[in-house]
């Protein structure tokens, strides 16, 4: 999530929000935000821009940031001989039950 505040004399009818240069989406909204869901890896230069009612607009200084990925070093999968799917349902629900 990417929050921008924006102040005016009038009234801020939209703020834009910008990475790379492309458009990423706006809001209307105080606060306003804008989901930059599945961001690629690497550097990215993010900006806004806030219009007021008059059609005046004002450009926020850049900000660099950097997307990585954190990979997820092992999975553990465990295996009980003899314990079949109706053995382990019961104790789950007998479980669920008590808690």
């Amino acid at each position: 999530m990417i929050d921008a505040t924006a102040e005016d004399d009038d009234v801020i009818t939209s703020v834009c929000f910008y990475a790379n240069g492309l458009l990423l989406g706006s809001d209307t909204t105080n606060p306003y935000q804008c989901s930059w869901n599945g961001a690629p890896p690497g550097d990215h230069a993010v900006k806004t821009v806030a219009w007021d009612n008059d059609g005046n607009s004002v450009t926020s200084d850049i900000v660099n940031l950097t997307v990585s990925l954190h990979p997820i070093p092992y999975v553990m999968v465990i295996s009980v001989d003899g314990m079949g799917s109706e053995y382990v349902k019961s104790l789950l629900t007998e479980g669920l039950l008590n808690d």
